[in-house]
């Protein structure tokens, strides 16, 4: 029987009162992506780099006056969609990095682009190639955090896949905080995929792991009222 990690048992109480005696941890191994569900994310996944992913962005800028000198960009690489090109690792690499990268060198970005440039005619091919490149580790993510019982709901909910791939963007400790939420939910026998998205936009804006710092529990409160207006304006 699949079961939830203590920092999951510690959300139960909090969230429920009481926790579940039958939990622990579980393995990526111990479930599989339902059938098509790769091919379903790639819409909402470029719903999510529409709505709330940045645009272009270059270190050149700073050098040849696009861009005025900002503390927020001072280690960043080249980024476009929230793809770094320097921090992304071995997702550049794939095919579709490759292709997305090309793109924007062979329009010559680097050298004549305006910070925050959504791409124009090329806005819709970068934004499924992104797609593409982020799907692995959204999978990935769903697999290693996710209980069984849980991913067979949210894969049903466009709101909460949208929120879970946006989890991918906020990073690994951030998506496990987010599962952790939904997890001791689902263990508590909440199946209503409209009360797990309520909890799942608690989770960015009220609900909080120890280790988050004011800035981060700041960013990412700001994700989850973006995430809340559009399923208010039925955009997810």
């Amino acid at each position: 029987m699949n079961k939830l990690s203590n920092y999951s048992q510690g959300l139960f109480s909090a969230i429920f009162g009481t926790k579940n005696k039958n939990t622990m941890e579980y393995t990526s191994e111990e479930t599989n992506t339902p059938q098509n569900a790769a091919n379903d994310l790639n819409p909402i996944t470029v719903k999510v780099i529409q709505l709330l992913e940045g645009g272009y962005f270059h270190p050149n800028m700073f050098k040849d006056g696009r861009l005025k000198p900002n503390p927020l960009y001072a280690t960043s690489g080249e980024t476009m969609f929230g793809i770094d090109r320097k921090a992304g690792g071995t997702i550049n690499d794939t095919p579709a990095g490759r292709k997305f990268w090309a793109l924007i060198d062979g329009a010559g970005w680097a050298k004549n682009a305006k910070w925050n440039y959504k791409g124009g005619d090329l806005a819709t091919p970068l934004a499924n190639l992104a797609a593409d490149i982020i799907r692995p580790e959204v999978i990935k993510n769903f697999k290693r955090y996710l209980t069984p019982e849980a991913q067979a709901i949210v894969y049903t909910s466009p709101r909460l896949l949208f929120h879970f791939i946006y989890g991918t963007w906020n990073g690994a400790g951030w998506f496990k905080h987010f599962a952790s939420v939904i997890n001791a939910a689902v263990a508590a026998e909440e199946k209503s995929p409209e009360k797990l998205f309520d909890l799942a936009i608690k989770s960015r804006t009220e609900i909080f792991p120890k280790w988050a710092g004011a800035n981060g529990r700041k960013l990412i409160a700001q994700g989850g009222a973006k995430i809340l207006k559009a399923a208010n304006n039925n955009l997810i």
